[in-house]
């Protein structure tokens, strides 16, 4: 992306005493790390060089601008003493009298993306698709049901009226209480009859699912409000916008495509073995989803910000 040499000779200074440590402090090692050895840099060459090492280092934003995001990631290298005195920099000096804080930085050790949160709880708010079953989808609540659900684990259609639901109470066929499959309208597709008491598997699945479901609502939502923080906090809070949303759009994305996967792998088994590879497959894709949608969402920002569009010439209509 193109460098603001003003911005850049305006922050810049500001930041070397803003970072934790101040990489003024360290300003040896640092035009060291930045290729300098027989010559003490400009403002502007200082900032080209910040843009090299930030491309070379995999920094997305290449602004030539030593902020907090940049050094916490130059930092560990500028560990060590070195035989090289650079004389001051002019440019380096800020005016006298109290200066403002640069209003653009990010702290290094808040935490500003909400990846993992995201990717574990989106599973109990997305309909994971269980492949070859006409609509089925795993999920953690009923469908179109009043009342208190005993349920905490349910392979269901969009209406809820075909379903396959992992149920604690009393059981009608055994006449006891015990851990059993309720079944409407499912059986060709699992081979399950009603009230089939499962072993200690389903019962582990059973308890699992009934706190996991609303912890993982509750991650959702810490999730979203990291990430709206992240927006706020960020250097650029359009660009850390876009790749929030495209990040979001990519998880939800990827926890079904994955995630269908693993419910079809699973399904082989038994329906406990697709409903955990159902969720072991959306989180797995939520994580790589997010991942790449965030990666994305910043390339397709900074290309659009970095592109200049021109007009064409305007010619003559054909006669």
């Amino acid at each position: 992306m193109p460098i603001n040499y003003e911005a850049a000779a305006r922050l810049n200074p500001r930041y070397s005493r803003s970072t934790s440590p101040p990489w003024v402090e360290r300003i040896d090692q640092v035009i060291v790390e930045l290729g300098f050895r027989n010559m003490t840099p400009g403002a502007d060459a200082f900032a080209d060089a910040v843009a090299e090492w930030q491309e070379a280092h995999g920094i997305a934003t290449t602004d030539g601008i030593l902020g907090p995001r940049t050094w916490v990631r130059m930092e560990p290298s500028t560990r060590y003493c070195i035989d090289v005195s650079a004389p001051p920099f002019a440019w380096l000096s800020l005016p006298s009298g109290p200066q403002p804080e640069p209003t653009t930085s990010v702290h290094p050790d808040i935490p500003t993306s909400g990846a993992v949160p995201v990717a574990v709880g989106i599973s109990t708010v997305v309909r994971i698709p269980v492949p070859g079953t006409n609509g089925l989808a795993i999920e953690f609540f009923p469908r179109n049901f009043k009342g208190i659900s005993t349920s905490t684990l349910f392979i269901q259609n969009t209406t809820g009226k075909r379903v396959l639901r992992l149920d604690y109470g009393f059981n009608i066929k055994t006449k006891t209480i015990n851990y059993h499959w309720n079944q409407s309208g499912t059986y060709a597709n699992f081979n399950i009859q009603d009230h089939t008491v499962v072993g200690r598997g389903g019962r582990a699945v059973y308890q699992g699912a009934q706190y996991f479901r609303y912890a993982g609502r509750v991650l959702v939502v810490v999730s979203a409000a990291v990430d709206a923080y992240s927006v706020v906090v960020a250097d650029k809070p359009l660009r850390r916008a876009t790749a929030v949303v495209t990040a979001w759009a990519a998880a939800w994305a990827g926890c079904k495509i994955i995630g269908a996967g693993g419910a079809a792998v699973g399904t082989l088994a038994s329906p406990l073995g697709s409903a955990i590879g159902g969720v072991g497959g959306c989180i797995i894709g939520g994580i790589g989803g997010y991942v790449g949608g965030e990666m994305i969402g910043e390339a397709v920002y900074d290309w659009a910000e970095g592109t200049t569009f021109r007009s064409l010439d305007e010619v003559a209509a054909p006669q």
